[in-house]
């Protein structure tokens, strides 16, 4: 979106967890849902893949989006099984809804052979679709060794100027990559010319159950649809999978109708969250001060009120996990793992203000990339001796 506006001539500007580029005099702004202001105004907001407000992490950014962002106008895209809860929501807030459906424009095949486990069989204007950095960059190598075409490589992890240098590669036709091996990031925020998707596996890790886990039918869906999209060089988008075993899997999925989102993510604002820590401290120093103190709060060797430290915000986040009620039938809280994982991390730093941990913990960080832990550590030490630097939580 960035890219398209400010090539047809609508100054934007770009605000994301991993980048921000300013351009003046703008009029727009292409923002990542976990980055939407909700302190100002605008005529015209424009949500897509509203669906993901059922994500167990990051779902409370597109709920927060639909329920609380300033616009005159909203438009949500997404799949109709997130209709129903936007319907609830929308109603809550008093909003009227108009619902309008679109088709898809240029149809959407599976092939009927696999590509039998060989990768000979992979074609110029294929996207072949694995899901960790290793597997990307064998495979990649794979390809380039036995058909003689040039890769080029999209990931999450990537930065973000390199993202759009390989999606580039990809695109043009002088460009230089005949094929592009890429992880489940195809599916958000690109643009790209894809002739045919190769589903290497139907599989992907799940780093909170530690297990290889099916890909979901949304998962298949989003990233599948990539292919043949309106206004590529192709007319028909292709679906394969590398596997004889996984075609019929992928072929239930993009058979088969989302069902509707049973529940949506919640998290709480920094401002919520600042108000029950304070709570928790006060209540925490009367309780010692009365000699109640609840030993799961007090720290060792506190021997009154005025020993008595604030609560870590890891243990923050335990009490407000183990607290918090949201409408069951509705809502959920999102998974704090992350957060949790990045707080436990930071507890080695000294001089931090709550506010400044709550924000660091949203970084985007990748926890199995030990550089990008690194240096987001190296970034928290530096703000609490004073560094300058630039932070902001979402809102």
């Amino acid at each position: 979106v960035f890219e398209r506006l400010n090539g047809a001539g609508a100054y934007c500007s770009l605000r994301t967890g991993q980048e921000r580029r300013l351009v003046p005099f703008a009029t727009h702004e292409s923002v990542t849902a976990e980055m939407l202001r909700l302190d100002r105004v605008v005529d015209v907001a424009v949500v897509d893949e509203v669906q993901l407000m059922g994500d167990q992490e990051r779902g409370w950014a597109w709920t927060r989006a639909v329920a609380g962002l300033p616009a005159k106008e909203l438009h949500l895209c997404g799949d109709p099984s997130a209709l129903p809860r936007v319907r609830q929501i929308l109603e809550a807030t008093g909003d009227e809804l108009e619902v309008v459906t679109h088709e898809r424009h240029s149809p959407l095949t599976l092939e009927p052979h696999s590509l039998e486990g060989d990768l000979r069989n992979v074609q110029k204007g294929d996207a072949v679709v694995t899901f960790s950095r290793r597997d990307i960059f064998d495979t990649k190598a794979l390809i380039e060794s036995r058909t003689g075409l040039k890769c080029a490589v999209v990931y999450g992890s990537l930065p973000p100027e390199m993202r759009s240098h390989q999606a580039r590669l990809f695109n043009q036709p002088e460009g230089g990559a005949d094929v592009l091996v890429a992880s489940d990031a195809i599916g958000m925020g690109l643009n790209l010319n894809i002739r045919r998707v190769v589903f290497l596996t139907a599989h992907k890790y799940n780093a909170s159950t530690r297990k290889s886990e099916p890909l979901s039918t949304s998962l298949v869906k989003q990233i599948a649809g990539r292919a043949g999209r309106r206004g590529t060089a192709y007319e028909q988008g292709r679906v394969a999978v590398l596997k004889v075993g996984d075609r019929a899997f992928v072929e239930q999925c993009l058979a088969r109708e989302l069902p509707p989102l049973e529940r949506v993510g919640l998290h709480p604002t920094w401002e919520q969250f600042d108000e029950f820590a304070r709570e928790l401290n006060e209540g925490r120093r009367a309780q010692a001060a009365g000699g109640i103190a609840d030993a799961a709060l007090l720290d060792p060797g506190a021997d009154d009120a005025g020993d008595v430290e604030d609560v870590p915000f890891p243990r923050m986040l335990d009490h407000f996990e183990g607290t918090a009620r949201v409408d069951g039938a509705t809502y959920f809280l999102a998974n704090f793992a992350t957060i949790r994982t990045l707080a436990a991390q930071l507890e080695a730093v000294r001089g931090l203000t709550l506010e400044e941990r709550f924000t660091l913990c949203f970084a985007p960080v990748t926890l199995t990339m030990p550089p990008v832990l690194k240096a987001w550590l190296t970034m928290g030490n530096a703000l609490a001796a004073g560094g300058a630097g630039v932070l902001g939580h979402a809102e």
